[in-house]
């Protein structure tokens, strides 16, 4: 039986799963199913077939369900397809009898459908949703398999970092139905950090400071959620030093997201940093006019941040109910409009971030 709650539907089972749940998580699309006629999305909801055969699909599935429950005898195996399916074009009266039919001829007991941003993988919010429905109190790990694994050629990297989220193993459909030994992903943002190394002294951004502190206007660059406001507000601070015979007062932040661009803008003056994306050309050449026309010295700094990174913090920020989620078509604005800064006042960064398994985040300076 599916609920629908807010940007999802997802299953209830009659009987409470008691006890400690082992998961064995399936997407949908590229995992389990593919077009039937060879698009890149499905004519309607009768245009796929198995990725795999059939059997081929049941027999890995059943293969690491025996294998959990001589590992974990206490624990109770529950399958679940978790498939994002943000499109506008989703017909749940022609969808659901799809979804019916892959689940039972999978054996898959529940099903996740996420249809909206705040709910989709890698957050965990859908996940409890269907949690708390259906009195799930503790998961002693799974496992992810799924095809967006951040390699050159998938669509995002949205699974790998569900599994990431949730502490789970994580495998891509290649090796786990397939049998093919296939690398993932291509570059891992998310390595292990050494929290007392980065927390220790701030190097990083101390020399940074040094590079930037003397110039009237800093301007941030760098995509929604890549931390400009943390450096921003970092950097104001820092310059709160003492310059004899007097303290300097610390930097104004402006920002955009506060202020307007509007406000923002009008507000530029000596010793400010501007906290905004800036990506395009046309965005700066707004901040330079300004400045120019007041007589300033501006440079940018640029956080090196890729786009799937900035969206995963997105979420991080989302779930930890710090900032609201930002849409996607913001990103595919920033991405389509950006031209990298260049010359002798641009300045690049690299910020690190600390991420557990609880999708919380601590933004850390470092080199």
């Amino acid at each position: 039986m599916y609920r629908k709650g807010d940007g999802i539907y997802y299953t209830v089972d009659e009987v409470v799963l008691e006890g400690p749940i082992r998961l064995h998580i399936y997407d949908l699309d590229g995992t389990l199913i593919r077009t039937k006629s060879g698009r890149k999305f499905p004519i309607d909801d009768t245009d796929w077939e198995w990725l795999y055969p059939l059997s081929t699909l049941r027999e890995a599935k059943e293969r690491e369900e025996k294998v959990d429950e001589n590992t974990y005898p206490d624990a109770t195996i529950v399958s679940l397809l978790h498939t994002n399916q943000r499109g506008k074009g989703l017909n749940w009266t022609t969808f659901e009898p799809k979804l019916d039919q892959i689940c039972t001829e999978m054996g898959i007991s529940h099903c996740i459908v996420s249809t909206a941003n705040e709910t989709a993988k890698p957050s965990l919010r859908a996940l409890r949703v269907w949690m708390a429905a259906n009195g799930v109190a503790e998961i002693v790990g799974g496992f992810v398999v799924g095809d967006a694994a951040g390699r050159l050629n998938d669509h995002g990297i949205t699974d790998y970092y569900y599994a990431y989220n949730l502490g789970f193993d994580f495998d891509v459909p290649e090796n786990f139905f397939g049998g093919t030994a296939v690398g993932f992903p291509a570059a891992d943002p998310y390595d292990e950090i050494d929290m007392h190394k980065y927390v220790a002294g701030n190097v990083g951004l101390m020399a940074l400071n040094g590079q930037v502190k003397d110039y009237d206007v800093i301007m941030m660059v760098g995509p929604p959620a890549s931390g400009k406001t943390t450096v921003a507000h970092a950097l104001a601070a820092m310059q709160k030093e003492k310059r004899a015979p007097v303290f300097k007062a610390a930097r104004t932040v402006l920002s955009a997201d506060v202020m307007g661009t509007a406000a923002m803008l009008r507000g530029i003056k000596a010793n400010v940093v501007i906290d905004a994306c800036n990506g395009s050309e046309r965005s700066r050449a707004q901040v330079l006019i300004n400045a120019e026309h007041l007589g300033l010295s501006v440079c940018m700094i640029v956080l090196d941040v890729p786009i799937f990174v900035a969206k995963h913090m997105n979420h991080v920020r989302a779930e930890s109910g710090s900032r609201a989620l930002i849409p996607v078509v913001v990103y595919r604005v920033f991405a389509k409009d950006y031209v990298e800064p260049l010359g002798d006042t641009v300045f690049h960064y690299k910020p690190k971030y600390d991420l557990s398994n609880e999708f919380r985040m601590r933004f850390l300076t470092a080199d």
